[in-house]
């Protein structure tokens, strides 16, 4: 159960700072922690400084000046990669042992168990190869004040920023993908090569900062780029307006028209267009299993879907 994350990010000294604490309280330590910092310009580079001198496991790169400047649209695989080739470089011993690649944003809060069973999920079934805990979202842009009560709201698909790929799975489908939408397509690919996505509702990670418009702008235009078809591309975003009562999600369509304006060249990855063209990207979640590390029983896909309608309040005193 060795594993290691990455997380990339860019001017987030607040966002790191906070999340430094959740991965070092983390129950299961990973074996290390590799932050990759894309030039940013703020306290980022300090904090970097400070956290590997506190924690020998942390591990601080820095992606090449002459890369165009950071679209988590187009270069967030090509960072992830980076960051995994560096580890197999100049830390082999440590990639020989371990058995899963996390990828964790730093603009979420995990609790304290998340690897720790997120991974127990991966150990209960050998064809799981990506899986991750709950996915929540905070409604409102979040504000720290004790004892708040936090508008959250459950999405029915695993959460791609605080993913766990399994090696095995990871090392057949190539590398994490350098597309757009990099983590719809390690999901696309994995499923292809016969693994499992996995989701344990034992655990969870919450999304402190709502996707704005423009966000979800460059996922519809990362859509168009990866072949997604006409009429779902053209839909999604107003669908998932009215279902999840989110009006920002028009910005995949918005994101989508834009790309074909644009005529801009398609990735040529003939498994993924494959996909995107005879099934849509709902399969991933029918291929999904849906599972509890608590009760070891399935979950009825349809049973969770129920929920996503569902507006959840906590007071949460930890975030």
């Amino acid at each position: 159960m060795k594993y290691i994350i990455i997380t990339l990010v860019k001017n987030e000294f607040s966002n790191l700072l906070r999340t430094a604490k959740y991965v070092t309280e983390q129950s299961l330590k990973p074996e290390l922690w590799v932050i990759v910092d894309d030039n940013s310009t703020d306290q980022t580079p300090d904090l970097i400084r400070k956290l590997r001198k506190n924690y020998d496991f942390i591990v601080a790169i820095q992606l090449p000046t002459n890369e165009k400047s950071y679209n988590s649209v187009t270069k967030y695989g090509y960072a992830i990669r980076y960051a995994t080739n560096y580890v197999m470089l100049n830390y082999y011993d440590v990639y020989n042992k371990i058995n899963y690649v996390g990828v964790l944003d730093a603009d979420l809060y995990i609790p304290s168990n998340y690897y720790d069973k997120v991974i127990k999920l991966h150990e209960s079934n050998k064809h799981i190869g990506i899986a991750s805990g709950l996915f929540f979202e905070v409604l409102k842009p979040f504000t720290k004040r004790r004892g708040k009560i936090i508008k959250l709201r459950l999405y029915p698909w695993p959460i791609s920023a605080a993913m766990i790929i399994k090696k095995e799975c990871l090392e057949e489908i190539g590398g994490f993908p350098t597309v757009p939408q990099p983590d719809v397509a390690a999901m696309i690919k994995a499923i292809e090569k016969g693994w499992k996505i996995g989701v344990t509702t034992s655990t969870y990670a919450i999304h402190l900062r709502p996707r704005n418009l423009k966000t979800l702008i460059n996922a519809g235009y990362g859509n168009y780029l990866l072949h997604l078809p006409l009429i779902k591309g053209l839909l999604q975003g107003l669908y998932n307006a009215i279902k999840f009562r989110y009006p920002q999600q028009v910005g995949l369509t918005i994101g989508y028209l834009i790309g074909l304006a644009s005529r801009e060249n398609k990735i040529n990855d003939q498994i993924i267009h494959k996909y995107l063209r005879n099934i849509n990207t709902s399969r991933i979640i029918k291929n999904s299993i849906i599972y509890s590390a608590l009760n070891r029983k399935y979950i009825n896909y349809k049973i969770l879907e129920k929920f996503t309608k569902n507006i959840y309040y906590v007071i949460d005193q930890k975030i």
